[in-house]
């Protein structure tokens, strides 16, 4: 039993399974049942991992005739709490919903710390599986406080990375992530590391941290097939194949993370987890662009009565990737974004630097403040420049501003500091001017005012997003490139009129 505890990580599931059995056989020829309970545990957790749904099953049914002897709840909430994971995974939600309030109440009643932190992330996964990151996060916020259950270090990053993207704080979710990221490197391969190191490289794609998922892949890839689960059995995510095929396409190795979601689906669909099923051809349609696996999740989760999702994925156009020609169409579902350009559809992940682009187009020709795209939800407040400069002195100074901060560019590519500070000497008095024009309060500082903070916020964000959608559709992209542009004053300006529905 010590050597499972310490080899308890993805490298010796075969080892721990094996040690399982003759702990189980030596406690029976002792009658010892505290001891069978202790390898039937273990057992269960490495059957979990290996992906032998038959083997989990008896497993616990074998626990539960041994616990159910004893009637002590201390031992019955876990045979409920797996039976959930295991109803959740197949897509019965009634059953999984019932299974995890059983396991709660005999927690209670046997006061068990560890029934209540392997129900939180069976709660949180679940919610997150079937679409509800607002009853994710509400969870998180009533039943793990900031700072609860620290000790457990970077296992929680997951947990904390993701309560904070999933209520919209993306940038506090990647100063979490980016702080937390070097304890993970250094932390052992326990039992709790091949799910927190899956789990956050899918935050980092949504975070567009790229520069992370290189050593994450390799690091996972050796265990493409181990299933990744939490706690000791609370939730299966399904074989990191799925996750690795989420990296591999952010990477842009489309041919790898097609491999990668094809074995996923083979080995969910043999062990008859519909909802992983589902959840994996999700990923593969948003990852790769791919409406038939859009389709197809959408129709699996109809048939699961997965509502919220159904709504989300909607009727993804041209199901053979093709939009009508002609058509231009720049339109959030959900958490999804339908593009259609120059004759091809293709469906992106939701970003601010998606938002940034919606409301440029929505306003051809006509320059939109930074501060204004950077204002919460990404609104744009109408009339706010004002009166108080006339429209062609306006149109000088923002001439200006824009060779100005061209020229910044240039300083702060070269390390020039004092052409850049007399350069920004400038372009502060002019932003000076402005800013009562533009709500922008006081004299403009760079760096520590907010319209240098916006300045860098929706460039950056806005580039990051032109890149990515020219990765998935190359002429967009370009076209993009072209006519938006980008600084204190962000505007969309073709060369030919384009009529978006947005």
């Amino acid at each position: 039993a010590a050597r499972c505890d310490v080899a308890a990580g993805p490298d010796h599931v075969a080892q721990r399974a094996s040690d399982a059995r003759i702990i189980v056989g030596i406690a029976q020829g002792r009658r010892d049942v505290g001891t069978e309970l202790l390898g039937q545990r273990l057992a269960v957790v490495a059957a979990f991992e290996a992906g032998d749904m038959i083997a989990v099953d008896a497993e616990v049914a074998a626990f539960s005739g041994l616990a159910d002897a004893l009637g002590r709840p201390q031992y019955q909430w876990y045979v409920h709490l797996w039976r959930a994971a295991r109803a959740i995974m197949r897509g019965r939600i009634s059953e999984y919903e019932a299974g995890v309030a059983a396991a709660e109440e005999l927690g209670r009643a046997a006061a068990s710390v560890n029934c209540d932190i392997l129900t939180v992330p069976q709660r949180w996964f679940a919610a997150l599986e079937l679409g509800d990151r607002a009853v994710a996060v509400a969870l998180a916020d009533a039943r793990v406080p900031l700072g609860r259950w620290a000790e457990m270090g970077p296992q929680m990053l997951p947990l904390e990375v993701g309560r904070r993207l999933f209520a919209g704080r993306t940038e506090e979710a990647r100063a979490v992530l980016e702080a937390g990221i070097p304890q993970m490197q250094a932390a052992p391969r326990d039992a709790e590391w091949l799910t927190m190191v899956a789990q956050v490289a899918v935050l980092a794609v949504e975070l567009a941290a790229h520069e992370h998922l290189a050593w994450m892949y390799e690091k996972l890839a050796p265990f493409a097939e181990v299933w990744s689960l939490d706690g000791i059995g609370a939730y299966s995510h399904g074989p990191v194949h799925r996750q690795l095929g989420v990296i591999a396409a952010a990477l842009g190795h489309t041919a790898t993370a097609a491999e990668h979601f094809d074995a996923a689906r083979r080995i969910n669909e043999r062990a008859g987890a519909d909802l992983l099923v589902a959840r994996t051809q999700l990923d593969r349609g948003r990852a790769l662009n791919d409406a038939t696996a859009l389709a197809e999740a959408r129709d699996r989760y109809a048939g699961l009565g997965v509502g919220r999702l159904v709504e989300e994925i909607g009727a993804p156009l041209g199901g053979s990737g093709g939009v009508p020609a002609g058509l231009a169409i720049f339109r959030r579902i959900g958490e999804l974004w339908e593009v259609g350009f120059d004759g091809t559809f293709v469906t992106l992940r939701d970003s601010k630097g998606m938002r940034d682009l919606a409301a440029l187009l929505a306003r051809p020709g006509r320059e939109v403040a930074a501060v204004d795209l950077a204002a919460p939800g990404g609104t744009v407040v109408a009339g706010s420049a004002g009166p108080a400069i006339d429209a062609q002195a306006r149109r000088a100074y923002k001439q200006r501003i824009v060779e100005l901060e061209q020229e910044l560019d240039e300083a702060d590519g070269t390390e020039d500091t004092g052409r850049s500070a007399r350069v920004a000497a400038e372009r502060d008095a002019l932003l000076a001017q402005l800013a009562d024009a533009y709500g922008l309060g006081g004299r403009a500082r760079r760096g520590g005012d907010p319209a240098e903070r916006a300045r860098t916020a929706v460039t950056a964000r806005i580039r990051d997003a032109v890149r990515r959608i020219e990765s998935h559709h190359t002429s967009l992209g370009r076209h993009l490139a072209k006519s938006v542009r980008t600084g204190t004053f962000c505007s969309y300006d073709p060369e030919e009129p384009v009529n978006w529905q947005l």
